[in-house]
């Protein structure tokens, strides 16, 4: 990149909404993002970026609305930087980025939109009780979908 996504963030007064998707190998080792001035609400990262690359942009960027992830990321992160987040897209690849979520999500009063994407069974037996705990605290969510690429996934024995 020669700068092209650092002066995008910076210069542009109109942006609300921006999807990348771009590979690894035609970005520069790292971002210099210094300053964001576009009224960015919505940001959806494809799945060819790096964590190393996601990170930069997803720390720079404050008070975003909804953010889709199509890789794992640490949930805490997340809403340390976008306290008013509203929708959230993300896949988790752990049991405690699971619970976390679910744990943060207990007292969180502004997401209304939860889409999770389980990439591992072993992740499904330990998330029951942080999701009833969740399900039973939170009082804002409208959407919650828990989502699996095969079919024969069950949430909970709890729940049919």
């Amino acid at each position: 990149s020669d700068g092209t996504i650092e002066r995008l963030l910076k210069d542009n007064h109109t942006l609300k909404t921006l999807k990348l998707d771009i590979p690894d190998d035609v970005l520069p080792s790292s971002l210099n993002i210094v300053e964001v001035n576009t009224p960015l609400t919505t940001l959806e990262i494809g799945s060819w970026w790096s964590g190393k690359l996601s990170t930069s942009l997803l720390h720079h960027i404050k008070g975003l609305h909804c953010i889709k992830l199509d890789f794992p990321y640490q949930p805490h992160l997340l809403f340390h930087s976008h306290p008013s987040l509203q929708q959230l897209d993300l896949l988790l690849d752990t049991s405690e980025s699971v619970i976390e979520l679910f744990t943060i999500l207990q007292s969180n009063t502004t997401l209304k939109y939860l889409r999770v994407e389980i990439e591992n069974n072993d992740i499904i037996d330990s998330m029951c009780t942080s999701l009833q705990n969740m399900l039973t605290l939170n009082k804002t969510i409208e959407y919650l979908e828990i989502a699996r690429d095969y079919d024969g996934f069950s949430i909970c024995s709890t729940y049919p």
